[in-house]
């Protein structure tokens, strides 16, 4: 069986030959866009870096939120911009993640 060589391995390709399929990786939590959308907003508001931001919502994703999904959303939702400003935000962010009685 002959057929083409590829010009940067060398290695012969037969002509009739298809490609495997290659299996998708399924999407993870990490690459959900409201989980990033949580974790730059985390990122931003406390000056963290968006891997510390995820360790957060990790630690903090619990019996209220039992995912890490609809935490982010949750973050998300409160960060929306309210009246007051940003400061605001950050000060329900605070409540939300450091209250007493929330998660270690």
């Amino acid at each position: 069986m002959s057929g083409p060589v590829c010009p940067r391995r060398g290695l012969l390709v037969s002509a009739d030959a298809t490609p495997e399929p290659v299996a998708q990786p399924s999407v993870t939590i990490h690459e959900d866009p409201v989980v990033e959308q949580a974790k730059g907003i985390l990122a931003v508001m406390f000056a963290i870096t968006p891997g510390e931001a995820l360790l957060v919502m990790r630690a903090f994703a619990g019996a209220e939120f039992p995912t890490l999904g609809e935490l982010a959303a949750h973050v998300v939702a409160v960060a929306t911009e309210p009246p007051g400003g940003p400061d605001v935000a950050r000060h329900r962010l605070t409540l939300l993640l450091f209250a007493e009685g929330g998660a270690p």
